[in-house]
């Protein structure tokens, strides 16, 4: 089998369930959340992030799934600010990567350093794991 695929088949069934939940919360329909999925797996695959070995793929893919719903369905809008509930209890990584915003816009706009940004970010990210724990049904945030 060839290596290329099995680790596209790998990062679909372990991001497959989490980006559909958020397709689904963010679309209209189930129908275009199906669509938001299938276009940013493709994407995925053309632009060779599997290979490119993000360091967190799992925000990298959550990305490029919000980035592929604006275009599919808000492409006059520079930028849509996407809600997502599993993003609630975390502001830093709901706004950078819902809200678009760049790490040195924000730090700007909350008068912060970078370094504290970092720390911040760090302890979302533990509140992530530890909600990633807790999730068991399909289609949840995982």
């Amino acid at each position: 089998m060839n290596s290329k695929l099995s680790s596209f088949e790998t990062c679909y069934d372990t991001y497959g369930a989490m980006l559909y939940g958020i397709a689904i919360e963010i679309s209209p329909s189930v129908k275009e959340a199906q669509e938001i999925l299938i276009s940013t797996f493709k994407k995925a695959y053309n632009q060779k992030l599997i290979e490119l070995q993000h360091p967190s793929l799992c925000i990298t893919f959550i990305k490029l799934l919000l980035q592929t719903a604006q275009e599919l369905f808000y492409p006059a809008k520079l930028k849509n600010n996407f809600s997502i509930k599993q993003f609630e209890n975390m502001p830093v990584l709901h706004e950078l990567i819902c809200g678009q915003i760049s790490a040195e816009n924000y730090c700007a706009e909350n008068k912060i350093t970078r370094m504290q940004l970092a720390g911040k970010i760090k302890e979302e990210f533990g509140l992530l794991r530890n909600f990633k724990k807790t999730m068991q049904s399909p289609g949840q945030f995982v």
